[in-house]
């Protein structure tokens, strides 16, 4: 059993590597299914580890190939089971089952939502939430904290160019519809009309019925909501106050300890820092001494080679330096020689 596995392990490494190798293997399973059912069996009970191999090997087009090649492994066992006797084969339903199974589990994940877009979209309910309740117990816009949180953060002016923006387009549009529309427009008149006029006419009934039967409603809205939105103000207040406190309670009670402990850690860097430079330091001089005293004479004959070395650079130098600048104005002299030399034979 053991070498099973570590057969079936070295398999599906080659699987998430190799693009060719999930393709040949696809494609021949039909021939090899009693293998492959052992295969498949290893890669479902150790899918997460498969999964991150693949997704690190980065070979693959697809983020999830395995369900793929499940959907293409079970179309070729139902093309190869139309006639009901191949599913007999050993290999046959433990493979089948195991596609089914990753398809599946694709199809699950790919219904659930995602945690970003969930965390977007309640983030988003909340604040249209807190902004209807700012809104209705100021009684109004202008006296409103949305209205001093959009002025602070020049909010409320990006909105107004936005929107004017997007009024001049919808004007543009508005001019261009009442050119061209009346002629369009008279051709369908006399359809249009009749049904118009039913239409508003039975909308404003209903209106109205609404409008008398929801009298109760909006009475007992207008009565119990109010005290509603005070008490949850009142709730998301008390939050905020009692989040607000905790937070400044921790920042006063562990700041000066993490200050303490930084202001100690540098006060040891200083002290410890120049202690291990000149341990350092005094290492390599030891060293050094240690070295030279295996061979003095000659690191002493060295130095001597090296020191006249460099004395000799230094004397040469100068001399090279003239005898460049000498060879530099001959060349000179003898181009202008020459360009002379041409110009007078070409008069």
């Amino acid at each position: 059993m053991y070498l099973i596995l570590s057969i079936c392990e070295v398999l599906a490494d080659c699987l998430a590597v190799d693009v060719e190798c999930l393709s040949w293997w696809v494609g021949n399973l039909l021939h090899q299914m009693k293998s492959s059912s052992f295969l498949l069996k290893y890669i479902k009970e150790n899918s997460a580890t498969v999964n991150e191999k693949i997704g690190k090997g980065r070979k693959y087009r697809e983020y999830r190939p395995l369900a793929t090649a499940s959907q293409k492994i079970i179309a070729n066992l139902d093309q190869a089971n139309e006639k009901g006797r191949f599913e007999k084969k050993p290999g046959f339903r433990e493979c089948r089952k195991i596609c089914v199974y990753f398809v599946q589990t694709e199809m699950a994940r790919r219904k659930e939502t995602s945690f970003l877009w969930k965390l977007v979209k309640y983030t988003f309910i909340l604040t249209c939430l807190v902004v209807a309740i700012d809104l209705y117990t100021s009684k109004g816009y202008q006296g409103s904290k949305s209205s001093v949180f959009m002025k602070k953060y020049n909010l409320e002016k990006k909105m107004i160019v936005s929107y004017n923006y997007v009024q001049g387009k919808t004007n543009e549009l508005t001019g261009c519809v009442m050119t061209h529309a009346p002629k369009y427009y008279a051709k369908v008149s006399p359809y249009v009309e009749p049904v118009m006029e039913k239409t508003c006419h039975y909308t404003k009934v209903a209106l109205d019925v609404i409008y008398v039967h929801s009298k109760p409603l909006r009475d007992f809205t207008n009565k119990n909501l109010p005290p509603l939105l005070e008490k949850i103000t009142y709730f998301v207040r008390r939050q905020y106050e009692i989040i607000t406190s905790y937070l400044l309670d921790v920042y006063n009670t562990y700041s000066p300890i993490v200050q303490e402990s930084v202001l100690n850690a540098y006060d040891w860097l200083v002290v410890s820092i120049p202690l291990a430079y000149n341990h350092t330091l005094n290492t390599l001089v030891i060293l050094k001494h240690t070295i030279y005293n295996l061979n003095p004479e000659l690191f002493d004959k060295a130095a001597v080679i090296i020191n006249d070395a460099i004395a000799y650079v230094i004397k040469m130098v100068p001399v090279v330096v003239e005898r460049g600048r000498e060879c530099v104005l001959q060349g000179q002299g003898w181009m202008q020689q020459q360009f002379n030399s041409a110009s007078a034979a070409a008069k």
